[in-house]
């Protein structure tokens, strides 16, 4: 990926790496490589730390599961953790996990944690959605929704929001009375974001949701419907409405992406770099390095030192090379960062 002058000039804006202290001890993550992203991290930061080894089990299970276990202080995880994982590390631990956002996931490459995109046949005339829209579409009434452990009544909401008939996003003629039909994934990390992100931890999806698998995954069994037969069904599919990622369009002339406004926001965004760069998108997501904020000693100091190198202008920059995720904006970094303290 090329990066705009835009966006390569905010990470010449993010505070440097100023190490706090020395660090020559082994450090562990365990997980996933987050696009080769970690070795990367490792090399940058024995540049400061040059006595600092790692260990690393790249994987491809869980990361929390090693922070929980003990076997790592690193969880990498291209994806939110999810209810068993808070409940299991809580029951373990005695506490909750920290997941601490390193980078923002890709635009449109396959396993890169990319962002959702919501998807309507070329001859729809709607050109763009609100979050609170995209919940009465996909969503159903809901008592609340679950924040980590804890279940939270805020989340609920009725069923006079629910949005079933195209009419009511302000279609008129035969639209108006169409109901909408919907396509998405079937439980995954997709939804998990979906679910976190739309529907406040809510797990109530429209009755008519239709779901499908990554094709190509590990998931597709023999007979499965994949993303390429949803994206195949919308095509041929005036009123239906699918979520996405940007690349299972390719070859699919008659769909395209809407824009969409964050949460309480007139401003509609397209799904493109500069949005997912600067996360004016609300769909972009983040991958993680999931660590355990209650631990104590030499490791979890070189834990907090490593993570302060990845959240700087020096760890930003390092995403740059890699070509696959977006650095995170000041402003989410700097939120980060506090996590640390």
């Amino acid at each position: 990926m090329e990066y705009s002058e835009e966006t390569v000039q905010a990470v010449e804006e993010l505070p440097p790496y100023v190490p706090g202290t020395r660090f020559s001890g082994v450090l562990r993550h365990f997980g996933v490589s987050l696009a080769d992203m970690i070795p990367r991290w490792e090399d940058g930061f024995r540049k400061f730390h040059p006595d600092a080894r790692f260990e690393d089990d790249l994987c491809k299970a869980s990361g929390i599961i090693g922070v929980m276990t003990g076997v790592a202080e690193l969880g990498a995880s291209g994806r939110e953790s999810v209810l068993t994982e808070f409940l299991s590390f809580g029951e373990k631990l005695k506490r909750m996990p920290a997941e601490i956002a390193v980078a923002t996931g890709a635009l449109d490459v396959a396993g890169g944690s990319y962002g959702l995109a919501a998807f309507v046949h070329e001859s729809n005339p709607i050109t763009g959605l609100n979050v609170d829209q995209l919940d009465g579409i996909f969503g159903a009434e809901r008592t609340g929704g679950f924040k980590e452990i804890r279940w939270n009544p805020t989340a609920a909401r009725g069923a006079e929001k629910d949005i079933r008939t195209w009419g009511q996003l302000g279609l008129e003629d035969h639209w108006a009375d169409a109901p909408i039909q919907t396509y998405g994934f079937a439980q995954t990390g997709m939804t998990t974001f979906f679910e976190r992100e739309v529907f406040g931890g809510g797990r109530k999806w429209n009755p008519n949701y239709r779901e499908y698998v990554e094709a190509g995954s590990k998931q597709q069994a023999p007979g499965a419907l994949t993303t390429k037969d949803m994206m195949a069904a919308l095509s041929e599919n005036p009123y239906g409405i699918a979520l996405a990622g940007l690349y299972h369009a390719d070859g699919f002339e008659h769909v395209r992406p809407l824009q969409l406004a964050p949460h309480g926001s007139e401003a509609f965004y397209a799904p493109d770099a500069d949005s997912f760069a600067t996360r004016k998108y609300p769909l972009a997501r983040n991958v993680y390095l999931v660590v355990d904020p209650g631990a104590e000693g030499p490791q979890a100091e070189g834990t907090r030192e490593y993570l302060r190198y990845v959240l700087s202008r020096d760890g930003q920059r390092a995403i740059l090379d890699q070509g696959v995720y977006f650095p995170l904006p000041q402003e989410i970094l700097l939120r980060e960062r506090a996590k640390l303290s």
